[in-house]
């Protein structure tokens, strides 16, 4: 379950079936690819708990983080809350966590 106070949402529409989506969400080992940001990631099958590590690059500077996922409706809604990061947005915002 998301702890953190919802803050803003953001919407795309993609053509593709709900269960490709899905498998794209699910399979760490492509993460990479579809985040821009992330360089690296210890991540493999996502499912509730799992905890991956990755090295990100944010404007240009290298850094790291540590996500658990928190939330996990299958084919419906995935979400990961941040508990450790380089770059200090988990001393700045308490339960820090994104959802698809």
């Amino acid at each position: 379950m998301m702890k953190g106070k919802f803050q803003g949402e953001n919407e795309i529409a993609i053509n593709c079936s709900r269960e490709k989506i899905w498998d794209i969400l699910t399979d760490g080992s492509v993460l990479a690819r579809w985040m821009r940001i992330v360089k690296h990631t210890t991540s493999k099958q996502e499912c509730l708990d799992a905890v991956r590590s990755c090295d990100v690059e944010m404007n240009g500077k290298m850094g790291k983080v540590r996500e658990r996922c928190v939330v996990f409706e299958e084919h419906k809604k995935i979400g990961w809350e941040m508990e450790y990061d380089t770059f200090g947005f988990s001393k700045m915002f308490s339960n820090y966590g994104f959802s698809f």
